[in-house]
């Protein structure tokens, strides 16, 4: 290594190491931001009109549509092949029908995975059901809380 690269073998072998840690952050970072989304949810009637599009990054394997009731437990609700040729720019969408959900809010967000199995969720989405004539009930106790609040609906 002395012969073929002078200049790294004066710098150490932790130095690469650390330079090449920062490539591989650097590169993945790039790689993610490449495949940006634009994620939108909207109840229509009693479906979740799920839509998003990618920059078309030519290392992403599929997409997941997960869902939640709670925000907390997300379940897997269909799954999406990229296409074949990557574009600059590709859409997709999926209507969730949602007509006897039991939650009032129901949560979305895509699990974007590459041909490597490594993944990233996007933002989470949601939508609120009801014909918007039930306002949000706010309870309240005598004793102030300063870390919780408590929402029924």
């Amino acid at each position: 290594m002395q012969h073929l690269y002078p200049a790294l073998a004066k710098i150490g072998f932790p130095a690469i190491k650390r330079i090449v840690l920062l490539l591989t952050v650097v590169l993945y970072s790039v790689v993610a931001k490449s495949q940006t989304l634009n994620f939108t949810a909207s109840l229509i009637n009693d479906k979740v009109a799920l839509e998003w599009s990618n920059s078309g990054g030519p290392n992403t394997s599929h997409f997941i549509i997960e869902r939640s009731y709670d925000n907390k437990n997300y379940d897997q609700v269909a799954l999406f092949f990229t296409a074949e040729e990557a574009t600059a720019k590709n859409s997709y969408s999926y209507k969730d029908p949602v007509k006897n959900a039991a939650a009032s809010i129901i949560y979305y967000r895509l699990k974007m995975v590459d041909k490597n199995g490594r993944f990233k969720h996007s933002d989470i989405r949601f939508v609120r059901q009801g014909n918007g004539k039930n306002p949000v009930k706010v309870a309240y106790h005598a004793h102030p809380v300063v870390t919780e609040i408590h929402n029924s609906r």
